[in-house]
């Protein structure tokens, strides 16, 4: 059976959707092709600026397992998931212009915990 899951977080404040799946084998005809792609031997997560037919636009973040969700890991992805969602409302990051960047990137880092530990709601 094909892995179609991810669970789509919103926070009210900004208007892109964050999705996480996990698993090597996710595919979901849903989301952009590229979202779909294998991951590589040595590839542990992407993130992706996409679009989804059932939510529109979203960040999506795919790790390969659970256990590839690492404190480094999920850090990494929570930046690239920060700027594309900051790049979507026109907003960017400066030394002048941190905090709201350092908050979506803690919402983001917080999500990616909460799917690590089965506590995220589908």
């Amino acid at each position: 059976m094909e892995n179609t899951e991810y669970i789509e977080f919103n926070n009210g404040i900004y208007p892109c959707p964050l999705c996480i799946a996990v698993g090597k084998d996710w595919n979901n005809p849903d989301f952009d092709e590229d979202c779909n792609r294998e991951f590589e031997k040595t590839t542990q997560a992407y993130t992706f600026d996409t679009t989804s037919k059932e939510i529109g636009k979203c960040v999506l973040i795919r790790f390969r397992s659970k256990k590839d969700m690492t404190g480094d890991i999920m850090a990494h992805e929570a930046l690239h998931a920060t700027v594309f969602i900051l790049d979507y409302i026109c907003s960017g990051v400066s030394a002048n212009n941190s905090e709201p960047a350092a908050y979506l990137l803690q919402w983001v880092y917080s999500c990616c915990e909460k799917v690590k530990l089965g506590k995220a709601e589908e």
